[in-house]
């Protein structure tokens, strides 16, 4: 999905951090009764005031701030105002009025990742420690779509890392993309074979060599000729999927081809040359598996030639209008639309499960629906029955550090119940108590 910029009409690109003061973006995710419209990200810097109001039909005339074609926002809807505090965002006295996080709110002082509705659009405002600048342009690779600087910086290091033939890793939660990914390093790399998905753990003990290094014929028949994943991926690039669950025998094997480059059929004793780039999934416990003797150490060492973290779906909230447009594309849905309600559930969901668990609701709310507007109850019940996020008063940085420490204290240490009850996602948690120097360990009883 092609994402526009409201400074420059380009793609959006990784963001390099420079000294300075914070940065701040309007992040337009999209839109309840339009799904399908391409969200929007506006650079607030060099402003002092914003004025978000309708789109009308025909009107050419420059207007002091931004428009949406959403006949449910009012002319002038909202503003956002930049104060000594930072933004602060205040209904304009519109129709339908103004909700943070769901909640109608007058006037609110606006942190990192708050979401907002004004109509049926949803925003996300962010900020950011130091002044930003798009890197210099670099080869374009696919993947996940991203507008979060989270995931647009691990595109941006594979379009570094795609030509070569460093072993990447690619390191996260269940269902966040990372295959995706892995294929795109294929499809950039310039590699002429093949892009063979292995799957270790699927391979019983005894036919490792003969799944991995093929067979050659013998001369009595008695056995087939069979290529084998690792000599048929000569020249491309082989994902091993699920690393951490490879049984010992496949880590054995592989590790003979990593470090030699050579594979020997069964059936015969002269080792043949592979020219193979590896890629790995895994999850984020790799590291304690070796540590434990679970995982060969020197295999991991070999892999590791670059681990790059894929940001889990919570951290990426900015991301999910784009997904779900490209799902409902996917799909065929493009006549569909949501209520406002069900559009939020789907914005403040916390989506433990990812990308994954949102392209299964989308599929399943799409068919219960009875009609072409996906409504609260056709979304699955984790969803509708998701606390909502509880907005902080956030007056001060004093006041949010005071929040937090009292909700450790009530959730036992917690951070995902902490995260829940601040509205905001568990990496955003995690930042403040490394900030203030916070050890959620010592909360837990």
């Amino acid at each position: 999905m092609e994402v526009q910029r409201h400074t420059s009409e380009t793609s959006p690109q990784p963001f390099v951090r420079e000294r300075g003061g914070p940065t701040a973006r309007l992040i337009r995710v999209g839109m309840a009764s339009a799904p399908l419209r391409e969200p929007i990200v506006y650079e607030l810097d060099g402003r002092d005031r914003v004025v978000l109001g309708r789109e009308e039909p025909g009107d050419t005339k420059a207007r002091d701030g931004i428009t949406v074609p959403d006949r449910w926002m009012s002319a002038a809807h909202a503003e956002l105002i930049r104060t000594a505090e930072g933004w602060r965002l205040s209904d304009l006295g519109s129709s339908n009025g103004t909700l943070t996080w769901g909640r109608r709110a007058s006037t609110v002082l606006l942190s990192d990742g708050d979401l907002f509705e004004t109509g049926t659009t949803f925003w996300l405002f962010r900020t950011y420690n130091g002044s930003e600048r798009p890197r210099s342009p670099a080869p374009e690779v696919g993947g996940p779509t991203a507008l979060s600087t989270s995931m647009l910086a691990v595109r941006d290091k594979l379009s570094r890392l795609a030509p070569l033939d460093v072993p990447i890793v690619f390191r996260g939660a269940t269902g966040t993309g990372k295959e995706v990914l892995a294929r795109a390093v294929h499809d950039a790399s310039g590699r002429a074979g093949p892009f063979v998905a292995l799957n270790g753990a699927s391979i019983p003990a005894h036919l490792v060599s003969h799944e991995l290094f093929g067979v050659l014929e013998r001369a009595d028949g008695s056995e087939r000729a069979r290529r084998g994943r690792l000599r048929g991926a000569h020249g491309g690039t082989v994902l091993l999927d699920r690393l951490q669950d490879l049984s010992p025998e496949v880590q054995l094997a592989l590790l003979r081809v990593v470090q030699h480059g050579e594979v020997t059929p069964v059936g015969s004793d002269v080792p043949e040359r592979v020219n193979i780039r590896f890629v790995a999934t895994t999850c984020p416990e790799i590291e304690s598996l070796v540590e434990s003797g679970r995982f060969r150490a020197e295999l991991w060492s070999r892999l590791k030639g670059r681990v790059l973290d894929v940001p889990p779906l919570e951290a990426r909230r900015e991301d999910l209008g784009a997904l779900m447009a490209q799902l409902l594309r996917r799909f065929g849905l493009d006549e569909l639309s949501f209520s406002a309600p069900a559009y939020r559930a789907l914005l403040t969901y916390d989506w433990p499960h990812n990308v994954r668990e949102l392209e299964l609701g989308l599929q399943s709310a799409a068919a219960l629906a009875a009609s072409s507007r996906i409504e609260v109850a056709d979304l699955p019940s984790d969803i509708q029955n998701a606390e909502p996020p509880r907005m902080l008063e956030k007056g001060s940085e004093e006041s949010r550090e005071r929040e937090l420490l009292r909700l450790l204290d009530a959730h036992k240490g917690n951070v995902s119940a902490v995260a829940r009850s601040m509205g905001y996602s568990r990496m955003q948690v995690h930042r403040w108590m490394k900030q203030m120097g916070v050890d959620p360990n010592d909360y837990r009883a």
